[in-house]
């Protein structure tokens, strides 16, 4: 009689992995069969495929979720009526909620035949204590071989330079995701070039903008893989309608984050795709990683926060600009203001090309 783990598909990439990690370690532990169910995905569209069979295998016992039995015991029972369903969004039920630390207290003692569901990180993700458990179960993480193949080609194209890897969480006009400021990453950078000057700097980003930024500063040193960016401003690589769209972007950014846990120094923004690059590196000296933190954990406007509309723009810069994403106007002790995001970028009627520079300063676009 077997008992299962299963693990859904609610993130981002480094997300998912993140979850997938967590369940291996848990199927070692407890001799479970890993079921792996990333149907649906990060944007809740309805796929039949599951999109972890394109991309990935996985070095421990693993069963398809049509082999759970009808009469297991499913831990926590509130999933009971979605186990075999793509990825369902409920806000009846705390679906996304499901991790070790609620179902530690289940597992002392379960009734066999179970399926226990994990959907969510739990609080020994972050401990030291289980850090090496967590390099192991990354481990058993395959890549595919053609995603392998990619990656090695382009080492093999550095011909043997070593390189810094850079994860620059941009956002692209996300709405909620906050623009990280760039010279942070570029001071971090000129520290890791006083050590080893020849090195080239790989660059990981969501955004064209970002880049060209690095490229702006560090010209020829500046590499990257080759990605369909998406038009500036208009969001994430991740929110995707179609099977080939969810593939495409996923192999990219898979070979970004096995080519990042190459790298021979680490900057990155603190996301689950930076652990995943952590997790599949084994660890990075703590000498050789650094880690941006943004200075709020994500932009959510004030009730008082307009967005910037076509006919204000108009007034406030002049011409109706490209991309209006993150701009807001605010009233302000009888005033109004230009905000990006949460950040007060200047007072309707200063100069319009200065207002634009402070943008772009920011924003990069």
């Amino acid at each position: 009689m077997k008992n299962y783990v299963l693990v859904k598909s609610y993130y981002g990439w480094g997300g998912d992995l993140a979850i997938l990690s967590e369940a291996i370690s848990l199927a070692s532990e407890k001799n479970l069969h890993l079921v792996i169910d990333w149907r649906g995905g990060f944007n809740g569209a309805n796929h039949k495929e599951n999109i972890f069979d394109y991309l990935f295998e996985v070095d421990c016992p693993r069963a398809d979720i049509s082999e759970i039995e009808s009469d297991s015991t499913v831990l926590p029972a509130f999933w009971s009526d979605f186990i075999k369903l793509p990825t369902p969004f409920s806000k009846k039920y705390p679906l996304t909620r499901c991790s070790r630390d609620q179902l530690d207290d289940f597992l002392h003692s379960p009734v066999s035949p179970y399926v226990a569901v994990l959907t969510r990180e739990s609080t020994r993700f972050y401990s030291a204590e289980f850090e090496q458990d967590k390099f192991n179960s990354y481990s058993k993480i395959k890549p595919k071989k053609f995603i392998v193949d990619q990656v090695d080609d382009f080492i093999n194209s550095l011909d043997g330079t070593p390189f810094i890897g850079v994860h620059f969480r941009h956002g692209n006009g996300e709405p909620t995701v906050v623009y990280p400021d760039v010279n942070w990453y570029f001071g971090e950078i000129d520290k890791y070039l006083k050590i080893t000057p020849n090195a080239k700097i790989f660059v990981c980003t969501d955004c064209s903008a970002g880049v060209q930024a690095f490229k702006n500063r560090y010209e020829d040193k500046v590499v990257s893989t080759k990605k369909n960016y998406l038009a500036l401003g208009s969001g994430g690589m991740h929110y995707t309608c179609t099977l080939e769209d969810r593939i495409r972007p996923g192999v990219e950014a898979i070979i970004d984050i096995k080519l990042l846990s190459r790298s021979r120094y680490f900057i990155g923004t603190k996301s689950f795709f930076s652990y995943a690059v952590n997790g599949f590196a084994g660890g990075f000296d703590r000498s050789d990683i650094k880690t941006y933190v943004h200075r709020i954990r994500s932009f959510k406007p004030e009730k008082d926060f307009c967005p910037l509309s076509v006919d204000e723009c108009l007034s406030v810069f002049g011409r109706v600009i490209d991309n209006l994403d993150g701009i807001y106007v605010r009233g302000v002790e009888g005033t109004r203001q230009i905000f990006l995001q949460d950040q007060n970028i200047g007072i309707v009627g200063d100069d319009k090309n200065e207002l634009l520079e402070r943008i772009k300063a920011i924003r990069l676009y």
